[in-house]
Protein backbone atom coordinates (compact mmCIF):
# COMPACT_ATOMS: atom_id res chain seq x y z
CA UNK A 1 0.00 0.00 0.00
CA UNK A 2 1.18 3.55 -0.69
CA UNK A 3 0.32 7.23 -0.36
CA UNK A 4 0.85 7.05 -4.61
CA UNK A 5 -2.41 5.37 -5.06
CA UNK A 6 -5.46 7.62 -5.49
CA UNK A 7 -8.02 7.36 -2.63
CA UNK A 8 -5.08 6.67 -0.06
CA UNK A 9 -2.63 10.21 0.23
CA UNK A 10 -4.22 10.77 3.58
CA UNK A 11 -4.43 7.17 4.86
CA UNK A 12 -1.94 6.21 7.90
CA UNK A 13 0.11 3.19 7.69
CA UNK A 14 2.09 1.63 10.11
CA UNK A 15 5.64 2.53 8.28
CA UNK A 16 4.57 5.88 8.62
CA UNK A 17 4.26 5.71 12.54
CA UNK A 18 7.64 3.84 12.37
CA UNK A 19 9.10 6.74 11.05
CA UNK A 20 7.48 9.14 13.19
CA UNK A 21 8.60 7.17 15.95
CA UNK A 22 12.47 7.66 14.85
CA UNK A 23 12.10 11.58 13.53
CA UNK A 24 10.09 11.94 16.96
CA UNK A 25 12.40 10.41 19.40
CA UNK A 26 15.49 11.67 17.84
CA UNK A 27 14.00 15.31 18.10
CA UNK A 28 13.13 15.02 21.41
CA UNK A 29 16.30 14.15 22.36
CA UNK A 30 18.80 16.50 20.42
CA UNK A 31 16.61 19.33 20.92
CA UNK A 32 18.20 22.41 22.79
CA UNK A 33 16.97 22.75 25.94
CA UNK A 34 15.43 26.02 24.96
CA UNK A 35 12.59 24.19 23.63
CA UNK A 36 11.12 22.25 26.49
CA UNK A 37 7.63 22.16 25.67
CA UNK A 38 8.51 20.77 22.06
CA UNK A 39 11.05 18.09 23.54
CA UNK A 40 8.52 16.81 25.60
CA UNK A 41 5.45 17.25 23.55
CA UNK A 42 7.76 15.25 20.17
CA UNK A 43 8.51 12.65 23.51
CA UNK A 44 4.97 11.41 24.29
CA UNK A 45 3.33 11.46 20.43
CA UNK A 46 6.62 9.15 20.17
CA UNK A 47 5.32 7.42 22.99
CA UNK A 48 2.25 7.26 21.51
CA UNK A 49 2.64 6.18 17.98
CA UNK A 50 5.40 3.31 19.27
CA UNK A 51 2.50 2.02 21.98
CA UNK A 52 0.04 1.86 18.88
CA UNK A 53 2.84 -0.19 16.82
CA UNK A 54 3.62 -2.77 19.94
CA UNK A 55 0.03 -3.13 21.26
CA UNK A 56 -2.80 -2.29 17.87
CA UNK A 57 -0.78 -1.69 14.43
CA UNK A 58 -1.11 -4.92 12.09
CA UNK A 59 1.01 -5.95 8.55
CA UNK A 60 -0.71 -4.78 5.74
CA UNK A 61 -0.75 -8.66 4.36
CA UNK A 62 -1.57 -8.76 0.46
CA UNK A 63 -3.20 -5.33 0.60
CA UNK A 64 -1.60 -3.34 -1.83
CA UNK A 65 1.07 -5.70 -2.43
CA UNK A 66 2.87 -5.57 -6.10
CA UNK A 67 3.35 -9.29 -6.98
CA UNK A 68 5.22 -8.24 -10.19
CA UNK A 69 7.87 -6.01 -8.42
CA UNK A 70 8.91 -9.16 -6.91
CA UNK A 71 8.28 -11.77 -9.94
CA UNK A 72 5.67 -13.66 -7.71
CA UNK A 73 2.89 -15.25 -8.88
CA UNK A 74 -0.20 -13.68 -8.52
CA UNK A 75 -1.73 -16.48 -6.41
CA UNK A 76 1.44 -16.86 -3.82
CA UNK A 77 -0.65 -16.37 -0.54
CA UNK A 78 0.78 -13.64 1.50
CA UNK A 79 1.08 -13.79 5.31
CA UNK A 80 -1.22 -11.41 6.81
CA UNK A 81 0.29 -11.63 10.44
CA UNK A 82 4.06 -11.82 9.26
CA UNK A 83 5.73 -8.36 8.71
CA UNK A 84 8.09 -7.87 5.72
CA UNK A 85 11.85 -7.59 6.52
CA UNK A 86 12.04 -3.86 5.72
CA UNK A 87 9.31 -2.92 8.23
CA UNK A 88 11.05 -4.78 11.03
CA UNK A 89 14.21 -2.90 10.36
CA UNK A 90 11.99 0.21 10.66
CA UNK A 91 10.44 -1.66 14.13
CA UNK A 92 14.67 -2.19 15.31
CA UNK A 93 15.22 1.23 14.38
CA UNK A 94 12.01 2.95 16.06
CA UNK A 95 12.49 0.66 19.13
CA UNK A 96 16.23 1.61 19.65
CA UNK A 97 15.46 5.45 18.93
CA UNK A 98 12.78 5.28 21.86
CA UNK A 99 15.54 3.29 23.55
CA UNK A 100 18.09 6.03 23.67
CA UNK A 101 15.51 8.34 24.53
CA UNK A 102 14.15 6.87 27.58
CA UNK A 103 16.76 4.08 28.86
CA UNK A 104 13.97 2.13 29.46
CA UNK A 105 14.93 -1.91 29.92
CA UNK A 106 11.69 -3.10 27.70
CA UNK A 107 12.72 -0.36 24.97
CA UNK A 108 16.04 -2.08 25.19
CA UNK A 109 14.36 -5.65 25.07
CA UNK A 110 11.74 -4.76 22.36
CA UNK A 111 15.19 -3.71 19.87
CA UNK A 112 17.07 -7.31 20.80
CA UNK A 113 14.05 -8.90 19.59
CA UNK A 114 13.58 -7.27 16.44
CA UNK A 115 17.52 -7.82 16.20
CA UNK A 116 16.73 -11.66 16.62
CA UNK A 117 14.14 -11.65 14.12
CA UNK A 118 15.49 -9.55 11.75
CA UNK A 119 18.87 -12.09 11.70
CA UNK A 120 16.80 -15.08 11.40
CA UNK A 121 15.33 -13.80 8.50
CA UNK A 122 18.58 -13.76 6.91
CA UNK A 123 19.97 -15.93 3.76
CA UNK A 124 22.55 -17.99 5.05
CA UNK A 125 26.15 -19.05 3.80
CA UNK A 126 25.09 -22.50 3.07
CA UNK A 127 21.86 -22.29 1.57
CA UNK A 128 22.71 -19.55 -0.74
CA UNK A 129 20.54 -17.59 -3.60
CA UNK A 130 21.88 -17.44 -6.88
CA UNK A 131 25.32 -18.26 -5.19
CA UNK A 132 24.88 -14.88 -2.81
CA UNK A 133 24.02 -14.96 0.67
CA UNK A 134 23.89 -12.22 3.61
CA UNK A 135 20.35 -10.48 2.08
CA UNK A 136 17.26 -11.76 3.85
CA UNK A 137 13.93 -12.76 3.16
CA UNK A 138 10.84 -10.80 2.88
CA UNK A 139 8.86 -13.27 4.93
CA UNK A 140 9.94 -15.83 7.19
CA UNK A 141 6.90 -18.04 5.73
CA UNK A 142 8.02 -17.39 1.63
CA UNK A 143 11.20 -18.06 0.08
CA UNK A 144 11.48 -15.18 -1.75
CA UNK A 145 14.37 -12.65 -1.02
CA UNK A 146 13.45 -9.10 -0.59
CA UNK A 147 13.44 -6.82 -3.38
CA UNK A 148 15.73 -3.89 -3.14
CA UNK A 149 13.02 -2.01 -5.04
CA UNK A 150 9.29 -2.08 -4.54
CA UNK A 151 6.67 0.38 -4.28
CA UNK A 152 2.62 0.08 -3.47
CA UNK A 153 1.89 1.40 -7.14
CA UNK A 154 -0.69 -0.15 -9.05
CA UNK A 155 0.31 -2.23 -12.34
CA UNK A 156 1.41 0.04 -15.63
CA UNK A 157 1.65 3.41 -13.08
CA UNK A 158 4.67 5.58 -12.76
CA UNK A 159 7.14 2.92 -14.83
CA UNK A 160 6.37 -0.51 -12.74
CA UNK A 161 5.94 -1.55 -16.31
CA UNK A 162 8.76 -0.22 -17.74
CA UNK A 163 7.39 2.34 -19.57
CA UNK A 164 4.80 0.77 -21.79
CA UNK A 165 1.58 2.73 -20.08
CA UNK A 166 0.59 5.43 -18.05
CA UNK A 167 -2.18 6.91 -16.05
CA UNK A 168 -3.07 8.86 -18.82
CA UNK A 169 -3.06 6.73 -21.38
Amino acid sequence: MSHDLLGHEHDILPQDAMKAVVALSRAGRILPDTYPARKIRYGEAAAKAFAWLQTTAKPLGAYGFQFLQRGLPGDTPIPADEWPTRQVVQLLWAGFERWLSTGAEADKDYCVARARELRSRQIPADRPEAGYHGHFVEFPSLPHSESAWRHGIARLDFGTDLGISSPTT
